[in-house]
């Protein structure tokens, strides 16, 4: 149904453009399905054999005009969805006397903020330490005031013996 559509549309795009036009347009290549795309990239692991592959679709430009044109750039004939490869690195190139100096000040600038960031590392973990040993210190003082206050109380709490007046030896029978 939508290869009909499709169909009607090119004859009818192609009646309205020039004959001249025409001429350098290349024919349209088979028609390439979805379903088959999709089959060639991810082949089923349930049947051995693989669908025959389409054969590369050519590089197209698409045109902003008020008909549907396409316009083959001349092809290389690769496949479309290949990585496009890097330019070669360049060649490693001597430093100058200014430059030599240059890395190496910058490598030893990276070392010395290395060492600093350790020292500053080492210094923040004896804090931390000294920050917990004082915190448990600070929790038993305040266990044992809790437990001073208790008994404070405790003995303002207790009963006085009734006071009695009583001989002392020093005192004549």
């Amino acid at each position: 149904m939508m290869e009909e559509v499709w169909k009607d549309y090119y004859y009818m795009s192609s009646s309205s453009t020039p004959a001249a036009h025409q001429q350098q347009r290349p024919p349209p290549s088979p028609p390439y399905h979805l379903q088959d795309f999709l089959a060639s990239a991810a082949p089923s692991l349930s049947s051995p054999q693989q669908p025959p592959t389409p054969p590369p679709l050519p590089p197209t430009a698409l045109s902003l005009s008020s008909t549907l044109e396409f316009t083959y750039l001349g092809g290389g004939g690769g496949d479309p969805f290949a990585p496009v490869p890097f330019p070669p690195a360049p060649p490693p190139r001597m430093m100058t006397g200014g430059e030599d100096r240059r890395h190496k000040r910058m490598i030893k600038n990276r070392e010395s903020a290395a060492r600093s960031r350790a020292r500053r590392q080492a210094y923040t973990n004896e804090l931390e330490l000294a920050l917990a040993q004082l915190r448990q210190e600070n929790a038993m003082l305040i266990k044992r005031h809790q437990d001073l206050n208790v008994r404070l109380a405790m003995t303002a709490q207790a009963p006085d013996k009734p006071s009695s007046v009583q001989r002392c030896r020093s005192a004549p029978p």
